[in-house]
This record gives structure tokens, sequence and C-alpha cells, in this order.
């Protein structure tokens, strides 16, 4: 819903609902032993429900002669999740090139691979242990405001932060699983117009977060034993670069590098997720976009991205250290 309550201000407000069912056969691929991977098969049964309600204010007006370009806003977030599934089962390893082999059992022994039929995926799973039914809830509340303000005619400066209480009850049934904090994210930018409405540079920090919702945790034999909550991921950033309209308004280019580092970071392992990953990406993008014929746009573009585990898991073949991350990170 857009509003405009006067030639300064305006008002947004945005309201959605969403509602999410698994049911049903499940496969992930975990770990390695030389050239092979393990399989392991899970029967589904979880429903997700997610409310959001937004409203935010835009501003733009004059203060103490300075042009300001004002938002500020609230978000309130919540999710509801009832998983009652089957427990894990290792049904086979596979291999890149198509090659399959059965589990390892007792004494290094191979055993025959489970075939991929309904029937034995169930004889499979009714073998593994379910653990208890868990009822999830987590929610957020947050308040945030960004200023754009114009020191000279070609100086501009900004500033946000957002202020962000995040109340996880983890498993309702458990009360010792409770976590909730606030989290600050602050980011201030910077633009200077070397020549006016032609060339500019800039530079900006930015730090965000993500709230990572409590996962089902899982022993040794794969059968869940609790909730585990977490801190939220942090990322910081930083960005430099130049803007410019070479030919006006017919072509354009700009050249960004950034840095941005991820910590805190939440992995997938068998028997649960782990908190304590550290990510680093690296590059630039180059953009250049021209416009030859009136109805006519070409754009094109260069990037270089470096990224890699900085910190993670020696013993885990997706989070080793140096290498490749597996997930290329949700704050990223």
């Amino acid at each position: 819903m857009l509003y405009k309550i006067n030639e300064s201000w305006n008002s947004q407000t945005v309201v959605s609902y969403g509602k999410v069912k698994s049911n049903g056969i499940y496969s992930y691929i975990w770990g390695n032993q030389g050239n092979f991977f393990d399989q392991y098969f899970h029967n589904e049964n979880q429903k997700t429900r997610t409310y959001d309600l937004q409203q935010n204010f835009n501003g733009d007006f004059k203060l103490a002669g300075l042009r300001n370009r004002l938002l500020v806003g609230v978000d309130y977030f919540s999710r509801d999740v009832k998983e009652n599934g089957s427990g894990w089962g290792l049904g086979r390893r596979v291999s890149p090139q198509g090659e399959i082999k059965g589990p390892l059992g007792e004494n290094e022994t191979v055993l025959d691979p489970v075939p991929l039929t309904k029937d034995a995926i169930d004889k499979l799973l009714a073998e593994t242990k379910a653990g208890d039914p868990s009822h999830i809830k987590n929610s957020s509340f947050s308040v945030y405001g960004s200023d754009l303000v114009d020191l000279t005619d070609k100086l501009s400066v900004m500033l946000s932060l957002r202020a962000d209480y995040f109340d996880s009850k983890g498993d309702v049934s458990n009360k010792d699983d409770d976590y909730s904090q606030w989290a600050l994210s602050p980011k201030f930018g910077i633009v200077y117009q070397i020549v006016k409405d032609r060339v500019s540079v800039f530079a900006n920090y930015m730090n965000a977060f993500y709230n990572i919702a409590p996962n089902i945790t899982y022993d040794g034999n794969n059968v869940k034993i609790g909730i585990k909550s977490f801190k939220p991921e942090r990322a910081n950033q930083w960005e430099f670069g130049a803007k410019a309209n070479l030919i006006k308004d017919r072509l354009w280019t700009t050249l960004a590098l950034y840095d941005i580092t991820v910590a805190n970071r939440v992995y997938s392992t068998p028997t649960g997720s782990v908190q304590g990953g550290k990510v680093e990406s690296k590059g630039f993008d180059f953009d250049i976009e021209a416009l030859p014929y009136q109805g006519v746009s070409v754009k094109a573009g260069f990037s270089y991205n470096d990224i890699q585990i900085i910190a993670g898991n020696g013993n885990d073949f997706y989070n080793e250290k140096d290498v490749l991350p597996e997930d290329k990170g949700q704050v990223l």
C-alpha cells in the first residue's frame, strides 16, 4: 500500500504471509571416502508458516539548507515450523562419474546399495529412529533509518543504522532452548562528483547480519536429540569505485572493488549444524552501458570474484579452510 502524505513524505506498507509443506522422500549427499560420497535418505514431514509486516516512511526535504532523503521504518517477521519426519538412513555411496557402491557396515564390510524404489527406501527408513516431533518458533523486530545528505552540489554522504531484536523460542516444548539478542548494523557511504554530473568516485562500508533459525540436531545414529540456536551470521563489506557519464546520456561506465568477510557462519554436518565458519569474498565489477540509437541499449560487463573459506572445519570436505565454500554464503 502506497500513500502520498504530502509533497515531502510518502508512506509504504507491506504485508505478506507464506505457507510451505514438505512431504516425501528427500536425499542428501554428504561426506567423502576417496571418490565416493555417502547418500542419505529422509522422509520429510514439515510445515512452515511465515508472517511479515513492514512500514516505511520516505521523506525528501531541506534542513538547514541541506537536502535530506530520509527513510525510517519498522519490520516484524515471524516463523513457525513443525517437523515430524523420519530419521536419516544411509543407503548407498555414489561418485561424480555415476558409480554406485553400498554403504560400509560393521568391520568395514561393503553392504548392498539400496535401490531407488519407494519400497526399498521405506524399508531403510523404517529401521531408523525419528525421535520426537519438533515445533520451532522464532521472530524478529527491527527499526531502521537512513539519511542521504547533500553537503554541497558535489558531495553527498549517507548514514544508516538498523537495530534488530531476534527472539528464538527454539523448540517450544523446551524452555531451556530460548535465545534472544539485540544486534546493530551500521552503514555509511560517500560520493564526490569530480566533474558535476559526469564523473564521480564513491566509497561505502556496510555491516549486515543474518538471523539463523534454530536447527534440529542428531546423535551418531541419526536420531533427533534436540534443537540448537545460533548467533546471527555477520558480514562486513568495504567497497570503492568510480562512475562516469562519458558521453552525456549515451555512454556510462562503473568500476567497483569490494571485500566482504562473513563470520559466525553456520554450516551443516551429518549430526546437525555447526557455527564458527568464516568466509572472505573479494573482487571487482566493471560495467558499461551505451545508447547508440534511440530505443537501442547495449550493456556489457566483467566481474572477478575470489571466494574462499578462511576458518572452517578441517575434517569436513565441504568446509575445509582455503577452499571454495559449499554454500556461497547467505549474507554475501
